[in-house]
């Protein structure tokens, strides 16, 4: 099942597989859109939701709100039981994570479907 949601420059795309649900986010994650992502994820584990993937391989940006955002539902998932999983943005979002040290504390998910700390993975300098 897919259910697309969107707000200014801001697409969320659940995708259901095998029982897991992905949002797979595309365009701009900032202070304008950010209340978006936060409310998709919300719904789906107040629903319930025993694993998440947040994708955030298509963003072309991402500014501090939505960094916030990101860790806001790393929150909640903590908090409900509900495993999430990230996987990577292009370099422009991936270096906000690196540079405020985040990589190494969320959960990354790397090429080949394991699912580790991008501290693992190394980082771009």
């Amino acid at each position: 099942m897919t259910t697309p949601e969107a707000e200014g420059q801001l697409s969320v795309l659940d995708v259901m597989r095998d029982g897991a649900h992905t949002l797979e986010l595309t365009g701009e994650l900032d202070i304008a859109s950010y209340p978006v992502l936060e409310a998709a994820a919300g719904r789906l584990m107040a629903d319930g939701a025993r694993s998440l993937t947040v994708d955030l391989h298509d963003l072309q940006f991402m500014d501090l709100a939505g960094l916030r955002a990101v860790l806001e539902v790393h929150e909640r998932a903590e908090e409900v039981g509900c495993q999430l999983r990230l996987i990577p943005g292009p370099w422009q979002v991936q270096s906000l994570f690196e540079r405020t040290g985040l990589a190494k504390m969320l959960p990354f998910q790397v090429a080949g479907g394991g699912c580790h700390l991008a501290a693992e993975q190394g980082s771009r300098s």
